[in-house]
């Protein structure tokens, strides 16, 4: 069978073999459904039978060798389009090319058996495969580039932006304290801005470090111990009341929910979860942490009022650096994150063998709901 018909009539079965490697990339695919697996990889087959089919002289084919055929004059081929994707859905690089290096693989093993003998048209056509596969790569790989370069400039501007807040509110602190003025009420608002300031900006400093680990390649080191997580949920809450004295927080916990956890990336995780609820919380409204357990796995959920996050969002929300738009009827506080917090939640629970997912809506608030395996072995 020539290899362009080939393309066409076993798309589902390539298609297939593509569901199968991607979901197995790790993190970044555990909560892809197949559509969101397969991306734009349909139409990138398609239009690769499509260049097959075409004729092509020898200028055209060397151009493309040397890569001059570039994505300049077709800005919005799928495999571009891919790029950008799977760059938003948080995909490495490595990933990104591992997937086409799949696809070649996939498309070869099941269409060699299919041709009877070699001749010059089927070894004319596999040329023209890889080819076309390779510029696919070349334009997917650019429009991943250009995606990043953009996410890097958007976060260096999101960094400065919120970091410029509590080093303000720190400063007019200090020069309060500089004048003297020892009035007990204004020097414990004044105390109490500095912890603010002071815990916001380490949420920063922690949610930079991580994301550096991340990005770098490397996993979440934990260090497990026995926890009660209702023990950790009154600490949860005591801080949280002290970095947003203007939100109402409540805990509901059943005592003992013991496990084996990393308490310090706990902490983390449910930190970055009620900052979240926090600063996104309508007014007049309380926050719930409710935490309980089944012996086997430990439960979690971070309830606020607020407006509802687009059903076509939930997904997106836990990329990097995704903010959503604080509406009006907001307790509108600074940012205590930089978009990172809710990408490294998720990959906290994840580094217990757990998961973190969300569910939004106008009638009953959005909870973001934690599940852990209490066992040291996940």
């Amino acid at each position: 069978m020539r290899l362009a018909d080939f393309l066409d009539s076993h798309r589902d079965a390539i298609l297939a073999d593509w569901d199968g490697f991607a979901s197995s990339l790790g993190a970044v695919t555990k909560h892809m459904s197949n559509a969101q697996l397969r991306d734009h990889a349909a139409q990138v087959l398609v239009a690769i039978a499509a260049d097959i089919r075409n004729q092509q002289s020898g200028l055209d084919q060397t151009e493309k060798s040397r890569g001059k055929r570039d994505s300049e004059l077709r800005p919005l081929t799928a495999a571009s389009i891919h790029g950008t994707g799977r760059q938003n859905d948080g995909f490495s690089l490595l990933q990104l090319t591992a997937e086409f290096r799949a696809l070649r693989a996939s498309v070869l093993r099941l269409w060699l058996p299919t041709v009877d003998h070699s001749d010059r048209h089927s070894i004319e056509e596999m040329i023209r495969f890889n080819e076309s596969l390779d510029q696919a790569i070349a334009e997917s790989v650019s429009t991943f580039n250009e995606k990043a370069g953009e996410a890097r400039d958007i976060f260096l501007a999101m960094l400065g932006h919120d970091l410029r807040s509590p080093l303000h509110a720190i400063g007019i602190t200090a020069e309060y304290f500089a004048r003297g003025d020892r009035d007990p009420a204004r020097t414990a608002s004044s105390v109490a801005r500095i912890k603010r300031s002071v815990v916001s900006m380490t949420t920063m400093v922690n949610d930079l470090l991580e994301f550096s680990r991340l990005q770098l390649g490397g996993a979440l080191p934990l260090k497990k111990g026995g926890i009660d997580l209702a023990v950790l949920g009154r600490r949860l809450i005591e801080d949280a009341e002290a970095a947003h004295p203007t939100c109402s927080l409540r805990l509901v916990a059943e005592s003992p929910v013991h496990g084996q956890f990393d308490e310090d990336r706990l902490l983390q995780m449910f930190s970055n979860l009620l900052n979240n609820a926090c600063q996104y919380c309508a007014r007049g409204t309380v926050i719930t942490l409710t935490i309980w357990g089944d012996g086997t796995t430990a439960f979690a959920d971070i309830h606020n009022f607020g407006p509802a996050i687009p059903g076509d969002r939930l997904h997106a929300i836990f990329n990097l650096m995704h903010q959503l738009k604080v509406d009006e009827g907001v307790v509108n506080r600074p940012r205590t994150s930089i978009g990172l917090g809710l990408f490294i939640a998720r990959r906290i629970a994840e580094s217990h063998g757990g998961s973190l997912t969300v569910g939004s809506s106008e009638a009953s608030g959005t909870t973001f709901s934690v599940r852990l395996p209490v066992t040291a072995d996940t």
